[in-house]
């Protein structure tokens, strides 16, 4: 449908935010929609847009679908790309896209202590989040496993793990292997 209307030359801006400052690309992004991910990309979307905070606090739409994050409050500044939303959301293939695209691995959140500030360390959940071993999806590895090939800093992403934490990464032991080096000794 997105594709139709944008083929369609409906006249939207494709880079307009809404008022939490998500753009088409955020809301792809989260969804996990290649297709829609691609074609705004295709079209010459930003991939650096970025958001003014986590929001959907009210107002329906698609805002209101966001998911609340824990310790960040929906009108909190949360200054995030694209790339970010995926990762926060598990969304491996949609990362891969960026990265083809040639987003900055690397870029950081603003605004908040809490899930960043970088894309890996949000896919790994690490910083404020607190993230319980259990809670921990493949999903998740899958986007770090993309961010780490496409040169992602790995410094200090693996400090806080705990064994249970590393047990998850069975299957995933190239990648262990790549964030290990990045532990920092105290």
């Amino acid at each position: 449908m997105v594709t139709a209307l944008l083929d369609a030359g409906v006249g939207v801006d494709i880079n307009r935010p809404d008022t939490d400052g998500w753009a088409a690309l955020h809301y792809a992004a989260h969804e996990g929609s290649e297709a829609v991910a691609r074609a705004l990309m295709l079209r010459g979307v930003s991939t650096a847009v970025t958001t003014r905070c986590w929001g959907g606090s009210g107002g329906g739409g698609l805002a209101g679908h966001r998911p609340q994050l824990e310790g960040v409050r929906r009108d909190e500044p949360w200054v995030a790309q694209p790339l970010h939303v995926a990762a926060i959301s598990g969304k491996a293939g949609v990362v891969r896209l960026l990265v083809q695209h040639g987003v900055d691995v690397d870029a950081r959140v603003a605004g908040t202590e809490h899930y960043g500030p970088t894309a890996l360390r949000m896919a790994l959940h690490v910083g404020g989040i607190g993230l319980l071993a259990e809670e921990f999806g493949h999903e998740y590895l899958e986007v770090a496993q993309a961010l780490v090939e496409a040169g992602a800093d790995v410094s200090g992403v693996a400090d806080g793990f705990t064994m249970e934490h590393v047990l998850k990464f069975k299957g995933y032991e190239d990648l262990w292997d790549k964030l290990r080096v990045g532990i920092l000794t105290k």
